[in-house]
């Protein structure tokens, strides 16, 4: 077997691994909450740290749903003016790449460069891991809420990771493009 082969085998094994470490994590903070909650602690020191328990200031989330991207334009900005929402700006690299370099001065001082340099690595487990690592996490969470709600983030996490990656991906082919 090659170099390159093991190497991917071993970044995929890794992978998998770390998904299932990650529900016992899960399993054991839900776990956890429920004995701090019944036993009206709010902190344990451990060997290695810390734990608190904390209570949510909001019991909402900064996040907004898929669905707000759903909305026209002009819904967006009513809804703006209500002071609910903040804006965010992201840099758009395309464009940024296309600039000669006089004109990227003016927002030079603000761009951060990658750390990592001009590539990276995506792995997306396959179906057959996918169907055990669900197993797993079926067979490790009950229906309690505080179920539910951990594998909620969970599933918002794993829609994050996969929204963020093939963002990054794009991003990466259009910097690369742009190069050639």
């Amino acid at each position: 077997m090659k170099n390159i082969d093991k190497l991917a085998e071993k970044l995929s094994e890794l992978k998998f691994q770390i998904k299932l470490k990650q529900l016992e994590l899960l399993k054991v903070k839900e776990d956890l909450t429920k004995e701090m909650i019944m036993n009206s602690e709010n902190k344990k020191d451990t060997k290695y740290g810390q734990i608190r328990l904390v209570e949510y200031k909001s019991k909402y989330s900064p996040y907004l749903k898929k669905e707000f991207d759903a909305l026209n334009q002009e819904q967006k900005n009513e809804l703006y003016k209500t002071g609910l929402l903040k804006i965010s700006f992201r840099l758009n690299v395309k464009k940024f790449n296309e600039l000669n370099e006089k004109d990227k001065e003016v927002l030079q001082k603000f761009v951060r460069d990658k750390t990592e340099g001009s590539v990276n690595l995506y792995f997306k487990l396959n179906q057959q891991a996918m169907a055990e690592i669900k197993q797993v996490e079926n067979s490790i969470f009950s229906e309690s809420e505080i179920s539910k709600k951990i594998l909620n983030e969970l599933e918002e996490e794993r829609n994050e990771i996969d929204e963020f990656e093939s963002e990054l991906v794009k991003e990466d082919l259009e910097s690369m493009r742009s190069h050639d």
